[in-house]
């Protein structure tokens, strides 16, 4: 079981935790599987070709299909990294999440011929993105620096 090694041995809720754990696990999987390769032929379509997000996703394109599988075959790459390469990209990768989220959400967002008027960000809303991008430079900012000086 994949959850095995996660959780301890023995205890009389030991059998159901790991249970659970593992289908809390398959379901993220799952998850992933379905709606990343779903958002990337949205995002695909709303930029290159479709005028409104209406016409709907066709999950049996070339853009859904060619992200699926490089979803399955790109992660096979790091069997030839260490682990601790594979552990530095994937902190790198996690810690541009939030800012590349906010600047897709303003990019995507804020133009009413994609998303129409009533769903544009409000300035609020595109206050906090912003506040998120400059955070993150702010800190890449102060990170560089202080390479530099230690360097």
């Amino acid at each position: 079981m994949i959850a095995s090694p996660l959780l301890p041995r023995g205890g009389p809720h030991s059998e159901v935790t790991a249970r659970c754990t593992a289908a809390s696990i398959f379901s993220s999987l799952l998850g992933v599987w379905q709606s990343v390769p779903y958002l990337f032929a949205d995002f695909w379509g709303l930029t290159r070709h479709r005028k409104t997000a209406a016409a709907g996703v066709d999950t049996h394109a070339a853009p859904y299909q060619v992200y699926l599988f490089a979803l399955a075959t790109v992660p096979a790459a790091g069997l030839w990294t260490g682990f601790q390469q594979a552990q530095k990209l994937y902190a790198i990768v996690g810690a541009m999440f939030i800012p590349l989220l906010a600047v897709a959400l303003l990019v995507l967002n804020g133009q009413s011929r994609l998303v129409g008027k009533r769903q544009r960000n409000s300035l609020p809303v595109t206050l906090l993105l912003l506040a998120a991008v400059v955070v993150f430079v702010v800190a890449v900012w102060f990170e560089i620096q202080r390479r530099l000086a230690l360097g």
